[in-house]
């Protein structure tokens, strides 16, 4: 149990770390390409971007193995692999 709560801190250090490149490269990709900061649907996606990850870090710090368990794209239902690929493929 200890070893287990000795490395949670270190995985949401690493997340945070993970989340801070994020919106840096969402913001120059977003940014960069319109040259101009106030494109409100880029701040939008950027806070929406940042809840999800936060919300992820959130759910290692109470369940890691959760979190674990879903990131693990080999352990999905057979039947469900086609779909998350062409999902993949032509996008939400």
């Amino acid at each position: 149990m200890w070893c287990a709560m000795k490395t949670v801190p270190a995985q949401i250090g690493k997340g945070f770390v993970q989340l801070a490149l994020s919106l840096a490269m969402t913001s120059l990709c977003l940014f960069g390409s319109t040259g101009r900061l106030n494109w409100s649907n880029a701040w939008i996606l950027l806070a929406l971007n940042l809840c999800a990850i936060v919300a992820s870090t959130v759910l290692l710090w109470r369940d890691p193995g959760l979190l674990a368990e879903r990131r693990n794209a080999g352990a999905g239902k057979n039947w469900d692999k086609p779909i998350v690929f062409i999902v993949v493929l032509l996008g939400p």
